[in-house]
């Protein structure tokens, strides 16, 4: 897992670093001014021949410009230097690497940033505390017209923990950043104003785990996860599942679940489902063996289910209750009674929620490390947050909760995804495309996960291993097919191919 930091905690790094003696601030700044000058030259199409001009702010950032123009000079790259008032003539900085003043130019508003081939935004970095206005308004607005940008740490405008505007904010093409990445990179304006994002190792002192709460998920954490199929194995080993989904006009949330617990690998996968809707299930899953439970042709579960379900119940390693449930109140009824059962292992999903959201089920009264899936809209339903203050800040969202969930694992779907680890740790999942962003997608991952479970998997890493592989279905989607056209279904059947990739074996 790669550490994902906020602004405060990027800051205590900088005093631990600096405190312990493993360097000084002014050798952090040296080698952060001097890396992004090298991958320049190591990544950009002939640099030689561009012309760069290099935007310097006033604090700790526009030094790192200032030393990357420093180098780009050393380099043999064509570097301007543009300062943002007259007072940043008398930095040390500029004495220190003696910076020729006929390559420094103070930025007025005739000023022609489309002369150059590339600029490098220096202006604020991690450090932004308030909107931005004036002359740094200015100032961004017409860098932005250039398009050839590269941010240092993070793109000007962005607030770090956040990821939000302060106003207006650089629209980089690639972003700098030192050391670690950092929260603004994945959320709201920053994710999309990142561009492609390089992390440079200017010699921080390591980590220690208690240092930082987030970590983004890659693929040799997902690789060092997997079991292999032993040849004694059968349906029995691989896990039992009892899916209680769909209802009339939804069946193909249950569809979709059930078909992704058996694709991901499960053994055994019972779907529970209205009597009156069972002939549409059994033409669409073949693999799937049904339990319809008498409706009267009212097409959705009620109370009076639950004695026919109590049996299946024991017999399952893993319960997927909620997609495509009816919401009426004798439905809500059923599934609280299933709650309040002695229950292996717990996925809840969709309409699952509402014994908890309706406050009948309490949180703490669900299996211990049950999973959670919840989008945006049902976690401030379940939580009674607001859901535009969810959508702005999820990580501190995510952090107010995590107290209330007593060891239970919880998966904020979206773009990114946040999964808690059952302790105080958050765990992005950031390799998802736009393309996912259609119904069904949702009713899969809560069908991976239960298939994982049902095979061993701890449900951290049931959750994990589902999220990764979901996210990464999409660009390979997107690799062989293009940017549009994807549906839930697809997911499922690109299972084999998907796993197959992350473990190069094809």
């Amino acid at each position: 897992m790669r550490p994902v930091l906020s602004e405060s905690e990027a800051k205590y790094l900088d005093e631990v670093t600096t405190r312990s003696g493993v360097c000084s601030g002014e050798e952090l700044m040296h080698t952060a001014g001097k890396m992004t000058a090298i991958w320049f030259l190591e990544n950009i199409l002939h640099p030689f021949r561009c012309n760069v001009l290099v935007v310097s702010g006033p604090g700790n950032n526009g030094g790192d410009g200032i030393v990357a123009h420093h180098y780009l000079q050393e380099y043999g790259i064509q570097s301007m230097l543009m300062l943002t008032d007259q007072s940043q003539r008398d930095r040390p900085l500029i004495r220190e690497y003696g910076i020729p003043q006929n390559s420094m130019v103070l930025f007025h508003p005739d000023f022609d940033f489309s002369s150059y081939d590339w600029i490098i935004d220096a202006l604020f970095g991690i450090g932004l505390s308030r909107n931005i206005s004036g002359v740094f308004q200015t100032i961004i607005e017409r860098i932005n017209e250039t398009g050839s940008i590269i941010s240092i740490d993070i793109p000007s405008g962005i607030f770090t923990d956040t990821g939000l505007t302060g106003g207006i904010s650089i629209r980089a093409r690639h972003t700098l950043t030192m050391g670690h990445l950092k929260y603004g990179h994945f959320l709201n304006d920053g994710k999309l104003h990142s561009g492609k994002i390089n992390v440079l190792d200017i010699g921080f002192k390591d980590l220690s785990s208690d240092s930082y709460q987030l970590s983004c998920c890659e693929k040799q954490d997902v690789q060092k996860w997997f079991k292999n199929y032993h040849p004694g194995e059968t349906k029995y080993s691989r896990g039992k599942s009892i899916i209680i989904s769909g209802s009339k006009g939804m069946t193909g949330a249950a569809i979709l679940s059930a078909k992704a617990a058996v694709k991901i690998g499960c053994g055994l996968v019972k779907s529970v489902v209205p009597d009156s809707l069972n002939s549409i299930f059994e033409s669409a899953m073949a693999e799937i063996i049904t339990v319809p439970l008498e409706d009267h042709y009212r097409g959705y579960l009620s109370i009076e289910n639950f004695p026919q379900i109590e049996p299946h119940l024991a017999w399952s390693d893993v319960i997927l209750l909620g997609p495509g449930l009816s919401n009426e109140n004798t439905s809500t009824e059923f599934m609280t009674s299933i709650l309040r059962q002695p229950l292996k292992k717990l996925v809840l999903d969709a309409t699952g929620f509402e014994p908890v959201i309706q406050g009948i089920i309490q949180l703490s009264e669900l299996p211990y490390q049950t999973v959670l899936t919840p989008h945006l809209g049902e976690f401030s339903r379940l939580f009674h947050l607001k859901s535009h203050k969810v959508k702005h800040d999820p990580i501190s969202a995510l952090k107010s909760v995590l107290p209330l969930l007593e060891g239970r694992i919880l998966i904020l779907k979206g773009s990114p995804t946040f999964i808690t680890t059952g302790g105080q740790k958050i765990v992005i999942i950031s390799n998802g495309l736009p393309l996912l962003a259609t119904a069904g997608t949702g009713d899969v991952l809560s069908g991976m996960i239960t298939g994982l479970l049902a095979q061993g998997y701890s449900p951290l890493d049931a959750s994990i291993m589902a999220a990764y592989i979901h996210a990464e279905s999409s660009s390979i989607f997107q690799a062989d097919m293009g940017v549009r056209g994807l549906i839930a279904s697809d997911i499922i059947d690109m299972l084999p191919k998907v796993i197959s990739k992350i473990f190069n074996e094809n």
